[in-house]
């Protein structure tokens, strides 16, 4: 059972479906009994409400009653490698920092699926949420790209359930030709079932999903969408975890080049785990819905140009010697602040 703050929550967000849509009640009030696995029963949370269309009225809804959650007390209980993630309820039982699990659910609506929150399927209504590798600067052309990956990994997850579907069936038929008695035959087959596949290669569950190579999109792919679908596409980019962190290495090359005209000759890689930090500079903004983004506008472009514009003052000021660049996703869903930040730290 979740805390009693969290239970009222849940309780509020049902009552406010319950009369329009019962089986987005229902589920809810599935998830607050505790007879679904959190992330796996937000991942169908998430399904119906994309189903029903109700994305936007379901933000603003759970915006409304997760809030005394944000302004409430949680004891924070050392814990691992994540401190704070566990807090100790009034049962004496540990559980979700309530904020974590509100925050999981606001990252859940906006990405679809989380893998790495998973420890079994994903819903086969949600969308898997892929990364790709690329440096193009068009969002709405990463966007595409992210779909292409997505359909990809959606393809090889429905062959991998096929494939387990027979295999039971298989097991199924080798188990009645043992002429077992039903106790026994049920248990055998139990025995002798894999477990369903809950991911393929390279997008697994318990596992942050790796990005993928796929070929841009050609200007006349682009030129033949919607304004609609021009949209969609550069939102995904911005509103989604892969999306950000499939922009990086388009603005981590954009930084890079910016640098060295300033003088500034760098490498980059991924980020580490560096503490001493002297050059650090970030671009933000509020997330809003789909309607308030232009499609026209490349923010990967504004994002790379002000970090630039950030760094060299400090770079200037303060020389850090073997400099490595190093760029990152700012994923802060929970309050609706999204962009991506850039640090020049010593080798």
């Amino acid at each position: 059972m979740f805390d009693p703050a969290m239970e009222e929550a849940l309780k509020r967000l049902s009552d406010r479906f319950a009369e329009e849509h019962p089986d987005i009640a229902a589920l809810i009030a599935r998830l607050q009994a505790g007879d679904l696995d959190e992330a796996e029963g937000m991942g169908e949370l998430i399904g119906l409400v994309q189903e029903h269309g109700l994305s936007k009225r379901f933000e603003q809804i759970a915006m409304e009653v997760f809030q005394p959650l944000r302004e409430g007390e949680i004891v924070p209980v050392e814990l691992g490698p994540a401190p704070g993630a566990i807090y100790a309820a009034s049962t004496d039982t540990l559980r979700q920092n309530p904020l974590r699990e509100a925050a999981i659910l606001e990252r859940v609506q906006f990405d679809g699926d989380v893998p790495e929150l998973r420890t079994g399927p994903m819903d086969a209504r949600v969308k898997p949420a892929v990364p790709v590798n690329t440096t193009a600067t068009n969002p709405v052309a990463i966007g595409l790209m992210m779909d292409q990956a997505s359909d990809e990994v959606a393809a090889q997850l429905d062959q991998a359930n096929r494939e387990h579907e027979e295999t039971a069936k298989q097991i199924a038929a080798d188990v009645e030709a043992m002429d077992l008695d039903d106790s026994t035959a049920l248990q055998t087959y139990q025995e002798m079932l894999p477990a369903a596949p809950t991911g393929v290669p390279g997008y697994e569950a318990g596992k942050v999903p790796e990005a993928r190579q796929v070929p841009e999109p050609t200007g006349s792919a682009l030129a033949a969408l919607t304004p609609e679908e021009r949209q969609q596409a550069a939102y995904k980019v911005l509103a989604t975890t892969q999306g950000r962190r499939s922009a990086v290495h388009a603005i981590t090359e954009l930084v890079l080049t910016g640098l060295e005209g300033e003088g500034f000759k760098m490498d980059a890689r991924d980020p580490s785990g560096a503490t001493e930090v002297q050059v650090y500079a970030e671009w933000t903004t509020t997330l809003g819905g789909q309607g308030e983004n232009q499609s026209n506008f490349s923010f990967i472009t504004l994002a790379s140009a002000v970090l630039l514009r950030k760094l060299v003052p400090q770079l200037q000021k303060t020389p850090v010697e073997d400099p490595v660049l190093e760029v990152m996703a700012i994923n802060a869903v929970d309050v609706r602040q999204v962009g991506w930040a850039a640090r020049v730290v010593t080798r």
